[in-house]
């Protein structure tokens, strides 16, 4: 009966424990089921918010500049530092040219002209230093000669003076012997009017007194001449050459001016050796650039490609390579056409590279062309359209600046493929 009793008790402790176990179960699947709930709704809002507020590339690659590398010059390639994948920088040095065929002609011939004005300049310079010698010593002759023509000129004056006075004595002589034959010339014409003397005394008396009247008027003009010398000599003017036929003044101006002359000439060819100089110098370094030319980086990138190789002889304006300028790039993006309803120039993008996931590009679109492949701008010709042919446009993204190149031999991710978000917040 007790064992009975025990066993019935067991049996309704247990049925009295089964609906507490259910309670708890049923607990965890709601909390569980409503976590799930939650879960989805907001797994679903994010998806739904991505879709409104963002767009996703159907298709992008990144693009780039590439700047063709021209031979400046012909030539032999000599020296070549870079390959296709280097890194280069701005005017680093990628190869050099020489050219064998370039001529010394010019150079030398800018040489022998300097040589020409070389010597002329020490020929001028050499008679210019006599002319001085020559100035120096003239000028003290002509001190000594100013002396000798003051003396000469006070010599001069007075003789001049005498002759004057000399000439003044004999025409008051002159004109008293004037005086005394017309007395006598009156004195016998009365004489032969009255009958007293003879036609032949009247013309001699006549003749005496014409004589006497001529010589008066030679020593007018001779005392008119005197006193013009005189005057010449006290205004230091001479109408005779000096005693020694030489005025060393005018000697004087002449070299003064000749020495004017050869400074001029002087200062001239050195100008013109000093222009020579430089136009030699350039001469000399154009002769050196056209047999060495040096190739340099216009910028700093990467090289894409190189077509030249050391050794190889190069034509003027042959191609010797591309390179890639990493500062100047963009992505190109491909739309559907009702995308652009939500995208407008400088609307902020996320670049995922799908052959690098370690980085992520930030870039702002530059520019919108619709009309992909249904579109020949500038034609007058309709272009038929391909049934279902797609609706693309075509984005440029130009990238943020300052974004990390990566490794070089990447090529700064020119040509990589990648997903591009845009963000429409």
């Amino acid at each position: 009966m007790q064992r009975l009793q025990h066993t019935s008790t067991q049996e309704l402790t247990k049925l009295n424990k089964i609906p507490s176990t259910v309670v708890i179960r049923s607990l965890l699947s709601n909390l569980l089921m409503s976590a799930m709930g939650l879960g989805l709704l907001y797994w679903s809002y994010q998806l739904m918010k991505a879709r409104m507020t963002t767009v996703i590339s159907k298709d992008a690659v990144i693009n780039g500049v590439l700047i063709d590398l021209k031979t400046p010059s012909e030539g032999m390639i000599k020296e070549l530092s870079v390959k296709t994948g280097h890194s280069t920088t701005s005017e680093q040095m990628l190869m050099v040219l020489k050219n064998e065929k370039v001529s010394k002609l010019e150079v030398q011939e800018i040489q022998s002209r300097l040589n020409e004005y070389k010597t002329e300049l020490r020929r001028e310079q050499g008679q210019l230093e006599r002319n001085l010698s020559l100035l120096q010593r003239n000028t003290a002759l002509l001190d000594d000669l100013t002396t000798e023509q003051n003396n000469y000129r006070r010599l001069q004056s007075q003789g001049s003076q005498e002759s004057i006075a000399q000439v003044q004595a004999q025409l008051q002589a002159a004109q008293a012997r004037l005086e005394f034959a017309q007395v006598n010339y009156d004195r016998i014409n009365y004489l032969t009017q009255e009958g007293a003397l003879a036609e032949a005394d009247l013309e001699k008396a006549k003749l005496q007194k014409e004589e006497t009247i001529a010589h008066i008027s030679q020593l007018k003009a001779r005392l008119n001449e005197l006193n013009s010398k005189e005057k010449a000599t006290q205004t230091d003017l001479s109408l005779n050459w000096s005693p020694s036929n030489f005025d060393p003044n005018i000697r004087l101006k002449d070299l003064e001016l000749e020495i004017a002359d050869q400074r001029l000439a002087i200062a001239a060819l050195q100008q013109s050796i000093q222009d020579a100089h430089l136009e030699l110098k350039e001469a000399q370094r154009d002769y050196t650039k056209e047999e060495s030319t040096t190739v340099k980086s216009p910028v700093e990138g990467i090289m894409w490609n190189l077509d030249a190789q050391k050794g190889q002889y190069v034509e003027e304006g042959d191609s010797l390579g591309k390179v890639l300028d990493c500062k100047r790039r963009w992505i190109d993006v491909y739309l559907d056409e009702k995308a652009l309803r939500s995208i407008q120039p400088n609307t902020p993008a996320t670049i995922e590279l799908y052959g690098d996931r370690t980085d992520t590009l930030q870039g702002r679109v530059s520019l919108v062309r619709s009309g992909i492949g249904r579109l020949a701008p500038g034609e007058e010709v309709a272009v038929p359209l391909i049934p279902n042919l797609p609706r693309q446009s075509q984005l440029r993204v130009e990238l943020e600046p300052n974004q990390r190149n990566n490794d070089p031999q990447l090529f700064c991710y020119v040509g990589y493929t990648a997903k591009v978000t845009f963000n429409l917040d």
